[in-house]
């Protein structure tokens, strides 16, 4: 085999080795975002799209109530009473699975041995 038919011969074993790599990346990104998806991961488009959509409200509600809204700030200040550990335990009970006990309704089965 001359120099020349090697070049040529490598070059066409190159170029298989490229597209079947290719292949295998398109394979790989498929199953990754079939895998995000049911997840209910977003995609990097879904941010972009939401992130598109928050800016058009955020020109809206500056329109509708003449105040500048900068992005990314924080939100206004809570006013009234905190809550108190009490209050977040009595949420936290009601929003509870079913099926499910919390510890101060647990019971022990097994008895003390002295």
């Amino acid at each position: 085999m001359s120099k020349k038919q090697a070049k040529k011969a490598g070059s066409g074993v190159k170029g298989m080795a490229a597209d079947t790599w290719e292949k295998l990346e398109q394979v790989f990104e498929s199953r990754v975002a079939r895998v995000l998806n049911a997840m209910q991961i977003p995609t990097h488009d879904d941010v972009q799209e939401l992130s598109r959509r928050v800016e058009a409200l955020s020109k809206l509600v500056e329109k509708l109530s003449g105040e500048t809204i900068k992005a990314g700030s924080k939100p206004a200040a809570r006013t009234g009473k905190k809550k108190t550990p009490a209050g977040r335990q009595r949420v936290a009970a009601k929003t509870r699975r079913p099926g499910t006990r919390t510890k101060a309704t647990k019971t022990t089965s097994k008895k003390r041995k002295h």
